[in-house]
């Protein structure tokens, strides 16, 4: 159970830091490819001067602006949707894997547009694949996904450009090669992927470690003098004069003192001292203390001038009572711990 909790909680807040994390980052990453369109968008601007040395047909240089702008004002959209709507990680993880489809498709209609009769994809390079392999391995350094969110997503796109490659009947000459070559291209993206996430896990491990560390030590501090709280106070003065000294072998242990004063006969006040340590150290025999401390405080409220044999008795009682219950209720899902049926039913 403890396992399961500690796992669950860990698991929660590694995927609430991450979507914060994978919020800012893309924003950079958007931001980033905003102003590496600056350039582009120069390089429109001199195809369309007089600066020009080689004329370009007039349906190119609008088919090329055309794309820019289609291009810059998709990433302007995601860049918006992420800095006004604030999506949880699995939005995020939506957006970016859209984000990719989108870099794949577009690279590939930019190439085909580029080579029209697919005369430079039989003889040469994959350039489509090949940019969007750049782009994969851009995107994964600024983002904080692991490989196995983006793998079907990357799978899609390269399996988009083999279908495209394949449809334009490419002949088993070297273009072939650059098919079974194409995993290659994402290859890089995907170990930083691996090794980003791996260490950004290890890293948050530890800190997560550290953080329950210093709580469960503020949380034992607290249960000590908690547990110290039912000791009795000292006495120097009166008939009876006593004091004591706690220091259990770990910060909190099951060694416990006990005292009861209640009016007796004839003016006399009985003093009842119980003695007790509880088998164990630590935590759990200190709360075995505070349950036996309860039922101390019972039998001496009931029967102030109770006699040592009948206080043993009773707690013996308690014990074996309380022994059973504890045996009834099974401390994991599938507990070997045997029951017996008659002591639950009770």
């Amino acid at each position: 159970m403890a396992t399961a909790t500690f796992t669950t909680e860990f698991t929660q807040e590694f995927e609430a830091e991450t979507g914060k994390l994978l919020r800012r980052r893309f924003l950079w990453l958007l931001g980033v490819t905003l102003g590496i369109w600056v350039f582009g968008l120069i390089g429109i601007a001199l195809m369309w001067s007089d600066l020009n040395p080689e004329p370009i047909p007039l349906w190119s240089k609008l088919l090329m602006t055309s794309v820019a702008v289609f291009d810059i004002s998709v990433y302007v959209w995601f860049f918006l949707r992420v800095r006004r709507s604030r999506p949880n990680k699995q939005a995020l993880l939506w957006l970016t894997r859209t984000l990719l489809i989108y870099i794949g498709a577009m690279g590939l209609i930019n190439g085909v547009a580029q080579f029209p009769g697919s005369t430079e994809l039989t003889v040469g390079v994959p350039w489509p694949s090949l940019n969007f392999g750049f782009s994969f391995l851009m995107a994964s350094v600024f983002l904080p996904w692991s490989p196995r969110e983006v793998f079907s997503t990357v799978g899609v796109v390269l399996g988009l450009h083999t279908v495209a490659y394949m449809g334009m009947h490419l002949p088993p000459t070297a273009s072939w090669f650059w098919l079974l070559a194409l995993p290659l291209f994402v290859a890089p993206g995907f170990a930083v992927c691996a090794v980003k996430h791996s260490s950004r896990m290890r890293s948050f491990k530890v800190r997560f470690l550290s953080s329950r560390y210093t709580e469960v030590r503020r949380e034992m501090t607290d249960a000590r003098r908690i547990h110290e709280d039912l000791f009795p106070e000292p006495r120097d003065v009166g008939d009876i004069v006593f004091t004591y000294t706690y220091q259990p072998m770990r910060q909190i242990g099951g060694d416990f003192l006990f005292m009861s004063e209640s009016p007796g006969i004839e003016g006399r006040v009985p003093v009842n001292v119980v003695l007790l340590d509880v088998t164990g150290h630590g935590l759990a025999a200190a709360l075995t203390v505070n349950r036996l401390h309860g039922e101390l405080e019972r039998i001496f409220a009931e029967d102030p001038p109770a006699a040592p044999g009948h206080v043993l008795g009773l707690l013996n009682r308690y014990v074996h009572l309380d022994g059973h219950r504890a045996r009834c209720v099974p401390t994991r899902r599938f507990s070997r711990r045997p029951q017996d049926p008659a002591l639950c039913a009770r």
